[in-house]
């Protein structure tokens, strides 16, 4: 079987059609890093997210191998809005543990 990759342009329309509205721009910013450093476009020319076997074989980098998908696409669809949640998530943390310092 024959598993196709992701290119950067690919991954960037897929990310260009998510709905990024309510978040803050540095969220934005800060998990677009991350889907891009996770998905391997950091230092290659596609993605490499077929590690899997079988009919799903495209393994989510976030999540585990517990998360397949039968396309990249679809992978990298779903990723996406998890990834702003989690980076939302560890930012406001983060703003909480400063404040706590502070006091």
């Amino acid at each position: 079987m024959i598993y196709r990759e992701l290119t950067r342009p690919e991954v960037d329309a897929l990310w260009r059609a998510a709905d990024k509205s309510d978040y803050p721009p540095e969220v934005v910013q800060s998990a677009y890093e991350s889907l891009i450093r996770g998905v391997g476009l950091r230092s290659n020319e596609s993605t490499c997210l077929a590690t899997g076997t079988g009919h799903r074989p495209y393994v989510c980098p976030f999540r585990g191998p517990r998360f397949r998908y039968g396309s990249p696409e679809r992978l990298i669809e779903t990723a996406i809005p998890w990834l702003l949640r989690f980076t939302a998530r560890l930012r406001q943390q983060h703003l909480e543990w400063l404040e706590r310092r502070r006091t």
